[in-house]
């Protein structure tokens, strides 16, 4: 299975998961995330990844939750953070879907850039958003975990 960034609502996807074992979304994203971690040490995510899901854990003020992540959870995670490559290739597709009146969103453009620079396959569940990178001739690979 190819390298790949896991994008925040597959790992959102991973945990309910588990506690919806016998829906076969479920079946599959752990099935896929098994597969892959059988050949790749850490799950990889976006710096951008890091934010929403910190994002979230701020605006539910659980605190006991935002230290935990930092303690435990992020060092599992390999994070590649945004550098001048993923920000010029950001605007570029940003860019692009602006001149065509599809935008996704300042983060989703990143976490795609993200995948396009590090040639990672981008894994995720928003089946309308990053299309329309791959729609704009972006080299975009795309994977959804909850497909068999």
């Amino acid at each position: 299975m190819v390298k790949a960034l896991i994008d925040s609502s597959t790992l959102f996807d991973i945990s309910r998961a588990t506690k919806k074992r016998n829906t076969p979304w479920a079946q599959n994203t752990l099935r896929h995330m098994l597969t892959y971690q059988r050949q790749h040490q850490k799950l990889t995510i976006s710096g951008l990844t890091v934010f929403e899901l910190l994002d979230g854990l701020y605006r539910d003020e659980d605190h006991t939750a935002i230290d935990d992540f930092h303690a435990f959870l992020l060092p599992s995670y390999e994070v590649i953070r945004p550098d001048a490559q993923i920000e010029d290739k950001a605007a570029e597709i940003n860019a692009q879907l602006a001149k065509a009146g599809k935008t996704i969103g300042v983060v989703d453009t990143f976490i795609a850039a993200t995948a396009i620079i590090h040639n990672l396959a981008l894994v995720n569940a928003n089946t309308k958003h990053f299309p329309r990178i791959q729609t704009a001739g972006f080299p975009l690979t795309s994977n959804n975990w909850r497909d068999a």
